[in-house]
């Protein structure tokens, strides 16, 4: 079963823990944060995957999207957080987001530490 990771926003008690607002985030089962979502005693903060909780930020990258904001577009990341200042058309924001997608790219470090040769 599919689990989220939730962020307690008061203190309650959750299968015989007392959960509160200093305690990291942590799995729970999708009914049981829903439900606690909806008493406003935790907030969802991301999905556990296969035993790692949440993703790896440098992932939100990997999700940017083209996403409709009034009449113009924007560039958002996974969780739907404008990334930059962009706001155009269609087909600009599609090329920003390739820009963005390819510079990321080639950003990411290298695994030798060591300085190039010249």
């Amino acid at each position: 079963m599919s689990e989220l990771l939730i962020k307690p926003l008061r203190a309650y008690e959750d299968r015989g823990i007392i959960r509160d607002v200093e305690n990291e985030p942590y799995a729970a089962p999708i009914w049981l944060a829903k439900e606690l979502e909806q008493l406003k005693l935790c907030k969802i903060v991301g999905e556990a995957v296969d035993g790692k909780q949440g993703k790896d930020p440098s992932d939100a990258t990997l999700t940017l999207k083209v996403q409709k904001k009034g009449q113009r577009w924007i560039i958002v990341d996974g969780q739907g957080t404008q990334v930059g200042d962009f706001i155009g058309k269609q087909e600009e924001a599609e090329s920003e987001l390739a820009k963005l997608l390819a510079s990321t790219r080639t950003a990411e470090p290298s695994d030798s530490d060591d300085p190039p040769q010249e």
